[in-house]
């Protein structure tokens, strides 16, 4: 999922660029409380200063924390150490800018645990959230689907899959869907659930994974082993295993095989 994972060079340079500003911001109030005719004057730029570093100082560090969060999810796949570095984001934002993110950030963590009932919960529990715009839907739709299938609940898989296509080329008010899931792969989970295991296995064959993290890497080729078992092509799911555990790192993917 592109909006959680992609916190690359981007995020950093705009930090720098953020801190360049400040650093600025900082000269410019030093200069006009040196400059100012009298006391009070110069207490209130030493206020204004004081306030709006601090403030900006706080909402970098909070951002700074989250990022460190989704990495650890999505990159390190590590969950406990996601979950930790959430924790404090929350206990440190008074302002509770971060309450919704808590809520996308639970529902990938509980898809990437292995937890799909309580993913489903949360789904159902915040459903204006996930039908706010398109780009939610998807990730709802989406959701419920891989949740379902991790429960090997073919029934209601068979039911959500529709639910996903149905987004695909819609527009809303000009806006496209955002790429945040690869269609094929969700064609392969698609027959993968539906017992169509040779299909599977050509979707996945044709998936781009090169822009995929650790924890899309993992579903991906989980599924994709699971699916190469099923076939009979032990040689090849062997591989793909090997793979998956390079990946993988501390999720629980266990549960799973």
């Amino acid at each position: 999922m592109k909006k959680l994972t992609n916190y690359t060079f981007s995020s950093e340079a705009k930090r720098f660029i953020h801190i360049v500003i400040y650093v600025i911001f900082l000269f410019y109030s030093i200069y006009l409380i040196t400059n100012a005719p009298d006391m009070s004057v110069k207490l209130v730029y030493l206020a204004i200063t004081v306030f709006f570093l601090f403030f900006a100082i706080y909402s970098e560090y909070l951002e700074y924390i989250y990022e460190n969060a989704i990495k650890a999810l999505n990159y390190k796949c590590d969950p406990e150490l996601a979950i930790n570095y959430f924790n404090k984001v929350n206990k440190l934002d008074f302002m509770k800018s971060y309450k919704k993110n808590r809520i996308l950030f639970d529902n990938i963590y509980y898809l990437a645990t292995y937890e799909p009932n309580k993913a489903i919960e949360l789904i159902n529990k915040n459903d204006s959230y996930f039908r706010a715009n398109i780009d939610a839907l998807f990730i709802r739709n989406v959701s419920l689907f891989i949740a379902y299938i991790e429960l090997n609940n073919k029934t209601q898989a068979k039911k959500a899959y529709p639910e996903i296509i149905k987004l695909k080329g819609v527009k809303v008010k000009g806006k496209k869907l955002s790429p945040l899931y690869n269609w094929q792969e969700l064609e392969a989970l698609d027959y993968y659930i539906s017992n169509d295991f040779e299909k599977a296995c050509k979707s996945y064959e044709s998936v781009n994974i090169s822009y995929m993290n650790n924890k899309e890497k993992t579903q991906y080729y989980l599924y994709y082993y699971k699916s190469l078992i099923k076939t009979n092509r032990i040689e090849k799911a062997n591989e793909i295993k090997v793979l998956l555990e390079t990946v993988a790192n501390k999720l629980p993917i266990d549960k799973m095989m």
